[in-house]
């Protein structure tokens, strides 16, 4: 799961419509063997597939920031803890 030791370099992956997505992630020990931990975020804009014919704007898009991070605590050889956080921020402008 934590196999990467460096940071994964961010990308950006065109989106299905006229818009933007961006992610990247960053990976490793913070202490060898004992503490991983991985953080991630993801931002994705769409101006929307519906254009309006009163005004020519585009509609039903929208904007989505998120992120996560996941640390591992290996106690013991036969005990592990997992401790995940979680946000996420999402605007809509649809129909």
């Amino acid at each position: 799961m934590f196999a990467a030791k460096k940071s994964i370099p961010s990308r950006s992956i065109p989106s299905t419509s006229r818009g933007v997505r961006l992610s990247s992630a960053l990976s490793g020990p913070v202490v060898e063997d004992r503490i991983l931990s991985r953080l991630s975020f993801v931002y994705d804009r769409e101006e929307g597939d519906v254009k309006n014919p009163l005004n020519g704007r585009y509609i039903d898009g929208g904007e989505t920031l998120a992120g996560r991070l996941v640390n591992v605590f290996n106690i013991t050889d036969k005990l592990r803890a997992d401790l995940q956080l979680m946000a996420s921020s999402v605007e809509d402008n649809g129909m």
